[in-house]
């Protein structure tokens, strides 16, 4: 059966046995799809009598799995606008969550009545005249929702060009933008998610990724039910203090399906203890997703490796490229392939540049991880930036275009014509190189850092600086601050760091070294934070860095670094 809407997909899927299990810690929960619509439908009715109806736009501000998805799927039947947001008390949060209302037409907030509590005290604090609508008459209470009992609500006339969510970029290199994602545009990637995976509906899968997050929504929970296929979900919170139960739980349910990103592997490493007795059974894991800024070979074969006496097998590490104006994904290698790896000469990673491949040991090598072929009804090419076509094996900027790519951001003129050209192809802001007609991830583009005339990728210079001592991958970023004159960069590292400063001054003066040593430039300033600025995803968002740096808000801290040195040098 061919579904136009995912509202199609649900109503069928509920006519079975299968569904949703909520890992907890003392009691794991099922949910039937059955149970899921109904339990939507009467949702629906609660917010349809609050005054939402189709078109209305709804932010999502819940943090428990079992609600979240109740909540989303009674916007969808009704026609209503899911905004997913990432909750959280913290002043960043707040402040996206606010920036997105701006972007939006009149948005209502739907959150636990905590929660709503303190989005009203963030707003009353910070002065958001013109967000006090919102907070006092357009907030929703999840506990009013989820409590009535008062019939289904009416079911809207859904069809596939109808916008099912708009899901916020990950604001990697700017803020995010919200990306219309309509409902053939979502079943599209369902079915090529499957088709690449070759999945069917034994393919069980486990995320621990947050719902508010694409992986999540769409990668573990729309494209399961699509594929009628049960799924796990435990949540990020659960995986942060106890992350062993992750295989522990793959094991238990002989999971098919998993996925992490870097981070996550090596902190599950860090709980693991090979000396620990495991009862795990990981053979029947056949895929693990693995989708980031940049693929660290070193920790997928880490995680590998320690996880081989289970029985996980060395292929299941599928390395992907994706994001959410795609849908998710974009481009998949072939199942069963494991990682693949390619070394560049890291002088030729210059837009333009025809790519000289090498051998590891070849000193100005660089590993990259190859992400395969563009899944099914979507097209990838590389082009300058003026948009010209570059042929293979040529670096330049990655475009998409397909059935389940976006046709445009929501209420943002400005960026779809900055962005989507009139053939449809999405200029996605990520250098990379076709190669073989496999697609290979070099970086981003507003993340190039410009020094003596050369361009370098900061994950190149991150991976080469954790040869020193308490510098760790994750925990250093390395930005190209624009000089006054706009030709090049000064080039100023970050790192995540809580100890004592003159110990961190010696760091900073053996990392200058090194990189002087590999690379031939000067580091301007290594500067000590207390917090890295990430995405839900886990990428660093540099350009915050950055512009805290120019705005002068690092000044004292550098202050207090020179008068260190200098006590140093005079003993």
């Amino acid at each position: 059966m061919k579904f136009k809407t995912l509202v199609e997909v649900l109503q069928s899927r509920a006519a079975g046995n299968n569904g949703i299990t909520f890992v907890n810690e003392k009691e794991d929960i099922f949910l039937s799809y059955k149970d899921l619509y109904n339990k939507a439908s009467i949702a629906l009715k609660g917010l349809q009598t609050f005054g939402l109806s189709k078109g209305s736009e709804l932010i999502l501000q819940v943090d428990d799995n079992e609600k979240y998805l109740i909540v989303f799927w009674a916007a969808l039947l009704g026609g209503i606008i899911p905004v997913p947001v990432s909750p959280g008390n913290s002043s960043d949060i707040r402040n996206k969550l606010f920036k997105v209302a701006t972007s939006l037409k009149k948005p209502y907030i739907i959150a636990d009545n905590k929660n709503i509590d303190l989005i009203k005290k963030y707003a009353k604090e910070n002065m958001l005249e013109k967000h006090f609508d919102l907070v006092d008459y357009r907030t929703i209470s999840l506990e009013y929702i989820l409590g009535y009992k008062n019939g289904y609500g009416k079911l809207e006339n859904i069809n596939g060009n109808d916008i099912a969510f708009v899901q916020f970029t990950s604001g990697t290199t700017s803020f995010s933008k919200g990306v219309v994602l309509t409902h053939s545009n979502l079943i599209a990637n369902a079915e090529a998610i499957i088709e690449g995976t070759k999945g069917n509906s034994e393919s069980s899968s486990l995320s621990w990724m947050p719902l508010f997050h694409d992986m999540g929504l769409i990668g573990f929970h729309l494209t399961p039910v699509v594929a009628n296929t049960n799924h796990f979900f435990m949540p990020t919170s659960l995986f942060i203090r106890r992350p062993l139960i992750w295989m522990k739980k793959a094991s238990q349910y002989k999971i098919k399906v998993l996925a992490c990103p870097n981070f996550g592997y090596k902190y599950f490493l860090s709980y693991f203890k090979k000396e620990n007795e495991y009862d795990w059974d990981l053979s029947d894991i056949k895929v693990i997703f693995n989708g980031a800024e940049y693929i660290s070979t070193d920790i997928c074969n880490e995680f590998l490796e320690a996880m081989r006496p289970f029985g996980l097998h060395s292929n299941v590490m599928f390395p992907v490229y994706g994001m959410a104006e795609g849908s998710l994904a974009v481009t998949f290698p072939p199942k069963g392939e494991g990682l693949v790896n390619v070394y560049f000469d890291r002088n030729y990673l210059s837009i333009g540049d025809t790519i000289k491949v090498t051998d590891k040991s070849y000193e100005r090598a660089i590993p990259f991880v190859d992400e395969g072929y563009p899944v099914m009804g979507c097209e990838v090419k590389i082009c300058d930036e003026n948009g010209n076509n570059l042929e293979e094996n040529r670096i330049g900027i990655i475009n998409i275009r397909g059935t389940s790519v976006t046709k445009r951001y929501y209420n943002n003129e400005q960026d779809t014509a900055m962005n989507i050209n009139l053939d449809g192809f999405i200029n996605t802001g990520d250098i990379g190189v076709i190669r073989n007609g496999r697609l290979i991830f070099i970086g981003r583009h507003k993340d190039i850092v410009l020094a003596n005339g050369n361009t370098y990728h900061p994950h190149d210079i991150e991976t080469i600086a954790e040869q020193v001592e308490g510098i760790e991958l994750g925990r250093i970023a390395v930005c190209g601050v624009p000089e006054v004159d706009n030709r090049g960069h000064n080039v100023v590292a970050f790192i995540y760091y809580k100890k004592k400063m003159e110990q961190f001054v010696k760091m900073a003066d053996a990392l200058k070294a090194l990189l002087m040593d590999k690379f031939g430039f000067d580091i301007e300033e290594v500067i000590p934070i207390r917090e890295m600025p990430k995405t839900t995803s886990g990428k660093i968002q540099r350009y915050k860095l950055i512009d805290k740096y120019i705005k002068g808000e690092f000044k004292q801290t550098i202050s207090e670094l020179v008068n260190i040195r200098k006590n140093i040098d005079c003993i």
